[in-house]
């Protein structure tokens, strides 16, 4: 986080490809923006991303974020170097620094979800609790030596008790300085919750705030 030039809320109206000496950029025109760190415009914000694809001569890496038309996103994005400092990049390999508004039904509200598509519970001081992509019986197969019983379903209250618990007993161990902890819960877990965009990019503004108190400190 601490890296991220710039952090904000915006929907991903369009994008084009174009070509550049080397390679391919696809360009991300972003509106409605809502910044947490950083400023700019409030109407659109581009953000490219290198090797876009035309035709053959390009391919996106396959650890770059993927965009979709259409869909909100919250990003995170550095500024580029030298002759190339007017752009904005996305991280790659971001899962956990893009983040996808959308609903989860046609009549649902927009809620937010991490890059694998999986969506936020709740909110802790400096973690996310979040919904695993996969189900329990899927992680612990059948084995001949060891029979693994699945966590019990329980109020997203006591999940969150649980989750405060293990975050400040291991926060001075594992946290680093502008780091944000994912706890997840099965698939059979699901206490139904969901975060919408308000309330994160508030908790994630609070989040950027601490950590550059954090980084001012360190540097005296």
């Amino acid at each position: 986080m601490e890296w991220a030039d710039v952090i904000f809320a915006g929907s991903l109206d369009s994008s084009s490809v174009v070509q550049v000496p080397g390679s391919n950029l696809t360009l991300y025109h972003f509106g409605k923006i809502r910044y947490v760190k950083g400023s700019g415009s409030k109407k659109e914000f581009v953000l490219a991303q290198g090797s876009g694809e035309t035709g053959e001569k390009g391919a996106v890496a396959e650890d770059a974020p993927r965009f979709q038309v259409g869909r909100r996103y919250v990003v995170y994005a550095h500024r580029g170097q030298r002759t190339d400092s007017t752009r904005y990049y996305p991280p790659y390999a971001c899962g956990a620094n893009l983040f996808g508004i959308w609903a989860e039904t046609p009549s649902g509200p927009a809620v937010v979800h991490i890059g694998n598509g999986v969506p936020v519970l709740a909110l802790g001081e400096r973690y996310l609790l979040i919904l695993q992509d996969q189900s329990w019986e899927a992680a612990h197969p059948p084995s001949g030596y060891q029979v693994f019983e699945p966590p019990p379903r329980r109020s997203i209250e006591q999940e969150i008790r649980t989750a405060d618990s293990t975050y400040a007993a291991d926060r001075g161990r594992q946290d680093p300085p502008g780091g944000v902890r994912f706890f997840g819960l099965w698939p059979h877990q699901d206490p139904g919750n969901r975060v919408a965009e308000g309330p994160f990019i508030d908790w994630l503004a609070r989040v950027c705030k601490h950590v550059a108190a954090a980084d001012t400190k360190k540097s005296r």
